[in-house]
């Protein structure tokens, strides 16, 4: 995938996102890619996935899972029906991000929207993970910074935290006023480049969010704003920075 972070269009050089994600972080050797580049397109094959899972079966290692939602929600979904659960433990996390909620990322479209309290419950149960392990990131490409989430049973949703160096507002749908602890509205971000004092830049999406504090996370103590993610206005266009991938997104597996 990180042969994918450059590609020319209209004779000029563009970057790919996923590419420089990938190629942002350092992975170990050991680590594990699903996807492959397969007769010129990008497919995912599980296999590797299914032994990874079998032989970590009930050891409690430390592990890492992740990646688009929808695909990963597939993947595990379509292996409930071949093999009995298994016991990752503790020491494994979980986490996705780049959105797909609506169950669409890309030209991969799984049929129906994903619940985030039944995919935390189904991938818990399956893989033997704590819910409490779940984690998720919420951005956009125009956004500079990203605000990752834990999962709340209380909520049966994450929980997102606001960087102290970046600023959310919440808006009333109807008044664009702010709205109060415990309501809806238009999410806001204000992005703060080189200093904590100056909005380098200021944009209102179609997404929802709702407020659940403005000072302090009500399970984890984090100090600053927490908002939770009600999805996109209805009649809006689905839109994404997620991989394109061929086919149905699985591989034939």
């Amino acid at each position: 995938m990180k042969a994918f972070n450059r590609g020319n269009f209209l004779n000029k050089v563009c970057e790919s996102y996923l590419g420089n994600i990938v190629d942002i972080y350092t992975y170990l050797e050991s680590t594990i890619f699903l996807l492959k580049l397969q007769d010129g397109k990008m497919t995912l094959d599980i296999q590797p996935f299914i032994e990874y899972i079998k032989e970590h079966n009930g050891k409690n290692h430390r592990a890492a899972l992740g990646g688009s939602t929808p695909l990963f929600f597939k993947t595990v979904l379509s292996l409930k029906d071949k093999m009995k659960p298994v016991e990752l433990g503790d020491g494994a996390t979980v986490h996705t991000g780049g959105g797909g909620w609506d169950g669409r990322k890309g030209n991969i479209n799984i049929g129906a929207t994903i619940e985030r309290w039944r995919f935390v419950e189904e991938v818990s149960n399956f893989l033997g993970i704590p819910q409490e392990n779940f984690t998720d990131t919420y951005s956009f490409t125009e956004n500079s910074f990203t605000m990752t989430g834990h999962y709340s049973r209380e909520h049966r949703d994450y929980l997102f935290h606001v960087p102290e160096f970046a600023h959310v507002i919440v808006r009333d749908i109807k008044t664009l006023k702010p709205v109060k602890e415990g309501q809806r509205g238009f999410i806001q971000v204000l992005n703060a480049y080189g200093t904590s004092a100056f909005a380098g830049a200021s944009i209102l999406v179609d997404d929802i969010g709702e407020v659940v504090s403005y000072t302090q996370c009500p399970e984890c103590g984090y100090r600053g704003m927490v908002i939770k993610l009600i999805g996109r206005v209805k009649g809006t266009e689905a839109k994404g920075c997620g991989a394109t991938l061929g086919g149905d997104g699985v591989g034939g597996n």
